[in-house]
C-alpha cells in the first residue's frame, strides 16, 4: 500500500469512530433562558406584578421543569 492509501483509510477509520461515538452520547435535557432574571424595580405592598419568562429546551431529551420558586 501506498502512503496515500494508508493516510485516507486511518482518516476514514477515525471519522467513522466519531460518528459512532457520537450515535452513541446519551441522549440529555439542556433548558436555555434568553432572559435568566426580572428586575420588576419598585413594587408596593400589595401590588401585582407579573412577568413571562421563555424556557426553551435545546437539548435532546424531554425537559421537565419541577420546584419553581420566585425570590
Amino acid at each position: 500500500m501506498t502512503a496515500k492509501t494508508i493516510l485516507t483509510i486511518t482518516l476514514l477509520a477515525s471519522l467513522a469512530a466519531a460518528i459512532a461515538s457520537a450515535a452513541e452520547a446519551p441522549a440529555v435535557p439542556r433548558i436555555y433562558l434568553p432572559e435568566a432574571k426580572y428586575e420588576f424595580g419598585r413594587v408596593n405592598a400589595g401590588e401585582t406584578v407579573e412577568h413571562l419568562f421563555e424556557v426553551r429546551n435545546v437539548g435532546t431529551a424531554v425537559l421537565q421543569i419541577e420546584r419553581v420558586q420566585s425570590s
